[in-house]
């Protein structure tokens, strides 16, 4: 484990959320080598700090937890909002406030989030050199010709960078509209509804359905589940594998 805030070490170590977690610190529960510490935001190194919590002496923990989640339309992928939208934070159990999101969709968009306090995981998932495909179903306002979604496999120039698909296929008609699924592995801000604007349509409804090895499957809107033992060992061996590049 490396450096991190105290209160974040007590949470992972006890079990406890981070709020409470926060808040026995302010309360004067904690003593950091020898010495009570009632400030939040104090960093410590957890292999030679140590740590007691009512007179016990905690130890580093090293158990992480992974979820996958439906993230449902109209919610944003922060633990706040200035503006007092809903977030995923807000719709969670209070004990997965420690968890990080591995990747965001933006706040019209829906479908699957992995959640986790895995770093290696994380930056497995988002960094772009790691190239892991993410799965997305797009309804878009007309049925795109053949050579318009050609556009999104071979590149297409937008604000100084170029957004391209790795894959992308036809799933179905659905009356005037269209549903594909496009397979990307950067991830760019807003890259599918740029993508769609370039060839002069409009994205209607965006989910995401795969992340690397992990499927949403049957959750429904708002629903989690914890990954299981293969979808983890194939995320940490991915992870590991990527690192060593």
């Amino acid at each position: 484990m490396t450096s991190c805030r105290l209160h974040k070490f007590l949470a992972q170590a006890t079990g406890l959320s981070r709020r409470v977690a926060e808040a026995a610190v302010a309360a004067g529960e904690v003593r950091l080598n020898g010495r009570v510490v009632t400030k939040l935001g104090v960093v410590i190194d957890p292999t030679h700090a140590r740590v007691e919590w009512r007179g016990a002496r905690l130890r580093a923990v090293r158990r992480f937890h992974y979820l996958a989640y439906y993230k449902p339309k109209q919610v944003v992928t922060t633990k706040s909002d200035p503006q007092r939208r809903r977030t995923v934070w807000s719709l969670l159990p209070e004990r997965f406030d420690g968890l990080d999101a591995a990747g965001r969709l933006d706040y019209d968009s829906e479908g699957l989030l992995i959640l986790t306090d895995d770093g290696a995981v994380v930056a497995r998932l988002t960094q772009p050199r790691f190239a892991v495909e993410k799965v997305y179903w797009v309804k878009l306002s007309a049925r795109p010709t053949a050579a318009a979604l050609a556009q999104w496999t071979q590149g297409i120039p937008d604000d100084g960078t170029v957004l391209r698909a790795a894959r992308v296929r036809m799933l179905r008609a659905e009356g005037a509209h269209a549903w594909v699924e496009a397979v990307l592995t950067e991830g760019q801000t807003r890259e599918l509804r740029r993508m769609a604007a370039a060839i002069g349509l409009t994205v209607l409804k965006l989910k995401r359905t795969a992340m690397g090895p992990v499927r949403l499957g049957r959750l429904k809107p708002g629903a989690w589940r914890k990954l299981t033992s293969p979808e983890v060992q194939q995320l940490q061996h991915s992870a590991c594998h990527s690192q060593g590049r």
